[in-house]
């Protein structure tokens, strides 16, 4: 059985599945004009300089450089709308280092710097990040992606957008989901939704492909991967 409300369950997978998706070039920002405060994580000084160059040159506040997540802790960090990641070679050490970052400010928005690697977007997406900007693009669209992802947008590489998002769960799916999450079973989730049996189990298999797994735990597991400090504390 999770801990997750019925509402915070919906709510973590439609963060995770049904947000528009678009590349830096395309991203609309819809919020204030006021400059990004950002949060910097690199563990190379070369990287660090050319993040915060390309932010400073959009008008963007960088408010602290750090060489991991652990940093964040400083009260310079507090303030940030956004937390820019360049550290870690591999995706599983990436993530771990998101899910650092959003425990330690769960109000700022995520932004990863990597190489392109479909797993490691997906990784990245999974653990909460907002963003994915090549090293080689880091330039032309770090700022963009910052300012798009602050506005509710989900930014990643146009080459890796068709593999690396999972198609969106449809309304009905993401209420199986948010009770399959709660420990419901095909035949209290069916009673819940006033759906037949066998109606859930094809929802649960649809379900199942796009999130890429394979069993009930899995799917459950997906999701939970998403949690903030701030849902636990709701």
């Amino acid at each position: 059985m999770s801990d997750l409300s019925p509402t915070q369950a919906r709510a973590h997978a439609q963060r995770l599945w049904g947000m528009r998706t678009v590349s830096a070039l395309e991203a609309v920002v819809t919020i204030d004009d006021r400059a990004p405060a950002v949060a910097v994580v690199a563990d190379d000084e070369a990287v660090r300089r050319r993040v915060t160059g390309a932010l400073t040159r959009d008008g963007q506040l960088v408010s602290i450089q750090a060489a991991s997540s652990a940093q964040l802790e400083h009260e310079d960090a507090r303030g940030a709308d956004a937390v820019v990641i360049a550290c870690c070679d591999r995706a599983d050490q990436r993530a771990a280092a998101i899910r650092a970052a959003r425990m330690r400010l769960p109000q700022a928005r995520v932004i990863v710097i990597a190489t392109a690697d479909t797993n490691g977007v997906h990784k990245a997406l999974e653990a909460g990040a907002g963003g994915f900007v090549l090293h080689s693009d880091l330039e032309a669209s770090l700022a963009p992606t910052v300012r798009a992802v602050r506005a509710g947008q989900l930014v990643v590489p146009p080459m890796t957008r068709a593999s690396a998002v999972r198609p969106a769960l449809s309304h009905r799916e993401k209420q199986a989901l948010g009770l399959l999450v709660l420990g419901l079973t095909n035949a209290e989730i069916a009673q819940r939704l006033y759906l037949a049996e066998s109606t859930v189990k094809c929802h649960l298999t649809s379900i199942f492909s796009k999130l890429g797994v394979r069993s009930r735990s899995e799917a459950i597991a997906r999701v939970l991967a998403g949690k903030t400090a701030s849902d636990a504390g709701s």
